[in-house]
């Protein structure tokens, strides 16, 4: 009986396993791996209706220069440049603002940058809903009331009909 359980648990008789030592080895961090993988792609994803949210520059400094571009965002920081004349080095008048919360990070334009970006634009994001998206592809397309096949199986039956005629003639 005792043996019937080693069996049944992949063992021997001795306790030792009956797969080979590598895949012994290999199955428990293949394993592992595929968790890891599936709890970060679980943490990395946002719900469906979670909004996105981001600021923008303001249209211009304190001195009513007016912003050049859209700015640039790079490691959570929005940068916004504020050149005094055309064609001036971005890099002369700037402010950078948190991306996250729109708060003044540095000023860079002489003590002119407004204290806070621009209203944060939010969209909801949504995700793609298969049944919703099947439906109305459905509904898209044209469709006649009857089938193509039962069109080409009536035509056929016609044909029939006409050639047994024709040879009871």
């Amino acid at each position: 009986m005792a043996a019937i359980k080693m069996h049944a648990r992949g063992m021997d008789l001795l306790g030792r396993s009956l797969l080979p030592r590598s895949l012994n080895m290999r199955v428990p961090a293949v394993l592992s791996l595929l968790v890891a993988a599936f709890v970060q792609v679980a943490i990395a994803q946002q719900p469906s209706g979670v909004p996105t949210c981001s600021v923008s520059c303001p249209a211009e400094d304190r001195a009513g220069f007016a912003v050049h571009g859209s700015g640039t965002s790079a490691g959570g920081v929005l940068t916004c440049s504020y050149p005094a004349f055309e064609g001036e080095n971005d890099g002369d008048f700037f402010c950078d603002y948190d991306e996250t919360t729109g708060a003044l990070a540095d000023d860079h334009d002489a003590g002119l940058c407004p204290p806070a970006a621009g209203p944060s634009t939010c969209a909801r994001r949504r995700r793609a809903n298969v049944v919703q998206q099947m439906a109305q592809r459905r509904a898209a397309a044209p469709q006649s009331t009857v089938p193509d096949y039962v069109k080409r199986f009536t035509a056929l039956n016609r044909m029939k009909r006409t050639w047994a005629r024709a040879d009871d003639e």
